[in-house]
């Protein structure tokens, strides 16, 4: 068995997943700050001025507004809180100003942002892998460092060893206590070991998301881990969950009047490197054509319609509104496989959402206007 850092290369990580986390990052900093601000705690002595701050540039990065500018700011206010909280400052607690200083130096162009040069080439942009490498690093000298100063905790002192999960549980269900504190010393002491091999990687990040996500539920945002969380994100690795790679030929029929629709395609069109998904509009001869073979009204071109198989119709029913974007955003694979697993909530439930967006996209977006195609290879993946 060999040792292997192979699995992610520079660019692997798509400009689409960085935006998605640079959301993810955004929005929960914001929410941390205004819980500052409303609970008072003890370490918190900015009040609301400096907490309203931290929010107007918390909701700056989530939505991609000077985006480096902002990370500066916030990575300045984060370690501030720290210093005035802890003084020393351990490895997990650098893990928020650690992935603050990525958006200062990940390369600027991707989708969902206010501001910023926008990659218009797939090629153009391009992840750096030592930050992807590096956090990483900083993820498993967290749980290392996590798991010594719990064993020595009795000399550095009760909170740098001090286990908010196990605590909690205490509190909540002391009968688990005793399990889940095994579990938790399980996953410190193995985590490095394991992440130097591509097949036990993914499990034993699995194993550590789902902790911290539970110590994320019983404590919110006190302690750290909300923020190994939002590490746990930053390093997921889409080639754990690869496009799907079977004979079928999907294809997903689209407005091709409206804008955002047309958007949405072009998105897909970068996010899908392996070319797996085709595209046609919904009022072209070949969409015609399938919608009647389907019994699918021909003129509303309200919902999207996904195809599972196009030479092949009979194979499987067409998706339409969520049901098939969820589809398309299995197809492709990598983060979007997991945005896809929504398809466990009922469809009566996510369909209004997509409802009221179809109804206004042309009066939001407006209607398309025609341009060239970034990449000239991409007119190949359009039906008709």
């Amino acid at each position: 068995m060999s040792i292997s850092f192979s699995s992610v290369q520079a660019g692997a990580i798509s400009p689409g997943q960085f935006a998605l986390f640079r959301i993810t990052l955004g929005t929960v900093l914001a929410a941390r700050w205004v819980w500052l601000g409303a609970s008072g705690a003890e370490y918190f002595k900015g009040g609301w001025a400096v907490a309203g701050t931290m929010i107007a540039l918390s909701a700056g990065l989530a939505a991609g507004l000077w985006r480096r500018g902002v990370a500066i700011g916030l990575f300045a206010g984060s370690v501030g809180l720290l210093v005035g909280r802890w003084g020393l400052l351990w490895p997990w607690d650098l893990a928020v100003p650690g992935l603050l200083a990525a958006c200062v130096f990940v390369p600027e162009g991707e989708p969902l942002s206010m501001t910023g040069a926008r990659s218009r080439r797939p090629g153009a942009w391009c992840f750096p892998a030592p930050i992807f490498w590096g956090a990483w690093g900083l993820l498993g000298i967290s749980y290392v460092m996590k798991g010594v100063a719990a064993f020595f905790a009795d000399r550095i002192g009760d909170d740098a060893g001090r286990s908010y999960l196990i605590d909690a549980f205490v509190a909540w269900s002391p009968g688990l206590a005793g399990p889940i504190a095994i579990i938790e010393t399980a996953g410190l002491l193995v985590f490095l070991p394991l992440v130097f091999w591509a097949r036990t990687r993914p499990v034993v990040w699995t194993l550590m998301l789902v902790l911290q996500l539970v110590a994320v539920g019983l404590t919110g945002f006190e302690g750290p881990a909300f923020g190994l969380v939002l590490l746990h994100l930053f390093t997921f690795d889409p080639d754990w969950l690869p496009a799907r790679s079977d004979a079928r030929r999907p294809v997903l029929l689209y407005d091709g009047e409206c804008g955002l629709c047309n958007a949405v395609v072009r998105f897909l069109l970068r996010e899908d490197a392996g070319g797996r998904m085709r595209f046609a509009p919904l009022q072209g001869a070949p969409a015609q054509a399938y919608l009647r073979a389907a019994g699918l009204p021909t003129e509303d071109f309200d919902s999207l319609v996904f195809a599972p198989d196009w030479e092949r119709p009979a194979a499987g029913a067409p998706r339409l509104r969520t049901d098939g974007a969820l589809a398309a955003a299995d197809e492709i694979g990598g983060v979007w496989r997991v945005i896809s697993w929504l398809r466990v909530l009922p469809a009566a439930l996510r369909d209004p959402f997509y409802k009221i967006i179809a109804r206004f996209r042309y009066a939001l977006f407006g209607e398309y206007r025609p341009t060239p195609l970034p990449e000239p290879e991409w007119a190949r993946r359009f039906l008709g």
